[in-house]
């Protein structure tokens, strides 16, 4: 029995052994890899990327802001169409609006934008048969409206892109 109770000893003593060994291993492995346990200011922890949904960092290079944007009429009863588009400093908005032709569109920028501040870079004018565009101007922003009839030339459904550069 003596025996048997010796050769258990040394069997525990070999697992313990081996499970010392292994976390020694774990521990050099960790240490190699350049980790640590225990985040210092020498080692700080990486932050998770921002979830879809969370406000983002502004851009260092002013780009468009959205309350810019809200200094712009848009007729009423227009429905937007989608979200707008940002691409750099260029942001691109659509409505469809009803009752109103591509000339009455871009008649309404032509009477209400001056008021506000915008001066005519571009007279609206036809840009092919359903399509009238126009541009304006002021400091530090660029203005281009385009009015399409998504039925035909006399529609009185029309879909009005704006877009807007900042400078």
């Amino acid at each position: 029995m003596r025996a048997h109770n010796g050769r258990s000893g040394r069997l525990r003593t070999l697992e313990l052994a081996g499970k010392v060994v292994a976390a020694a291993c774990s521990l050099a492995v960790l240490q190699a890899c350049g980790g640590d346990a225990y985040p210092t200011t020498a080692n700080p922890p990486i932050p998770a990327p921002p979830v879809r949904g969370e406000p983002q960092p502004a851009s260092p290079s002013g780009a468009f802001e959205p309350t810019e944007f809200a200094n712009i009429p848009v007729p009423s009863g227009a429905k937007p169409l989608g979200e707008p588009q940002v691409h750099g400093t260029l942001t691109l908005r659509s409505w469809e609006v009803v009752g109103r032709t591509p000339k009455q569109l871009l008649d309404f920028y032509n009477e209400q934008l001056p008021a506000a501040g915008w001066k005519v870079l571009q007279p609206p004018a036809p840009a092919g048969p359903v399509v009238m565009t126009g541009q304006w101007t002021k400091p530090k922003q660029q203005l281009q409206a385009t009015a399409t009839s998504l039925d035909s030339p006399t529609s009185y459904r029309t879909q009005l892109d704006l877009q807007v550069q900042v400078y």
